[in-house]
């Protein structure tokens, strides 16, 4: 109980991060953050205060106040043959809790990180994507013609999508993504014909369209495909003695906040028309298309 108190006097879910100010400290660390502030840091700590708890009544001591360096070393026994991610865990939330600098060296821990030695409960790390297995197909699809992140599939309805004026085809989808964020990414020419067919034969308009995509399938490869892909379409287009108009008049309407775009174009930083040879409007657009409204993010997805 004591333990789990003291996680929750650290808790600070929600405030902006404060960082330590114990330079006299010996392994001060400039970069650590007063407090806890991850939901996940917070049940990992939950986690180690149990078990801690049970390796105190195993050892007779029956006050935080007594937990110390030989406590710790009794408890960190037990992950000789861990992962140094694990024992790396362990020792920042001991640290944590009790305001110590302790590295894994203290505890006789000598081993660095390798890939090699990275493996989970089951055994080893999946050694392929199931990006091409017949269940995630669709989904994958959606992700190369939209953009879409993972967790924005299941929730794809025909009533998120709008329809060209003419009334032919789909030319965006309305995603629901991660933090609560919304968004309307265009949908590139190839996938429309497709996507209109699917909307078309929809349930109804609130069932969703695809089920989730494991969580070994590559959505993040088939976003990076819809951004080189747009952004080359873009490029050539805004080229063409013929351009096609992909956003059908409603650009600003509907896919991309006008004075965010304004601002970014006039951003200071940024004076020459073009990025690493690319139009700095084309950039702009496509990282837009993906959730973004930034230059330096385009190189996530295009090399």
């Amino acid at each position: 109980m004591q333990l789990h108190d003291r996680v929750n006097s650290l808790l600070r879910i929600g405030e902006k991060k404060v960082k330590e100010k114990n330079q006299g400290q010996a392994h001060y660390n400039p970069n650590r953050a007063a407090g806890i502030h991850s939901i996940a840091y917070t049940k990992a700590a939950r986690g180690f205060c149990d078990r801690l708890g049970d390796k105190c009544k195993e050892l007779g001591v029956r006050s935080i106040d007594d937990i110390d360096k030989s406590v710790l070393d009794a408890y960190m026994s037990r992950y000789k043959d861990a992962s140094p991610f694990t024992r790396s865990r362990e020792i920042s939330i001991a640290n944590k809790l009790f305001d110590t600098r302790y590295t894994p060296k203290d505890f006789g821990f000598h081993t660095k990180r390798t890939l090699a030695g990275i493996t989970r409960n089951r055994g080893e790390l999946p050694a392929r994507s199931t990006s091409n297995w017949e269940r995630n197909q669709d989904q994958m699809e959606f992700v190369r013609m939209t953009g879409a992140r993972r967790s924005s599939i299941p929730k794809v309805c025909a009533n998120d999508f709008t329809w060209s004026k003419d009334g032919k085809e789909v030319i965006a989808v309305h995603l629901k993504e991660k933090n609560g964020r919304e968004r309307n990414a265009v949908i590139r020419l190839e996938g429309r014909a497709w996507l209109s067919e699917i909307v078309r034969s929809a349930q109804s308009p609130t069932t969703p369209l695809f089920s989730a995509a494991d969580s070994h399938c590559g959505t993040h490869r088939g976003r990076s495909e819809y951004a080189v892909e747009l952004l080359n379409f873009l490029a050539e287009n805004k080229r063409s003695e013929h351009p096609i108009d992909i956003y059908d008049g409603r650009k600003f309407e509907l896919f991309i906040d006008r004075e965010i775009y304004d601002r970014r174009m006039n951003d200071p930083h940024y004076p020459n028309s073009q990025i690493k040879s690319w139009d700095k409007d084309v950039l702009l657009e496509t990282s837009f298309m993906l959730g973004h409204s930034r230059y330096d993010v385009m190189w996530h997805y295009v090399r």
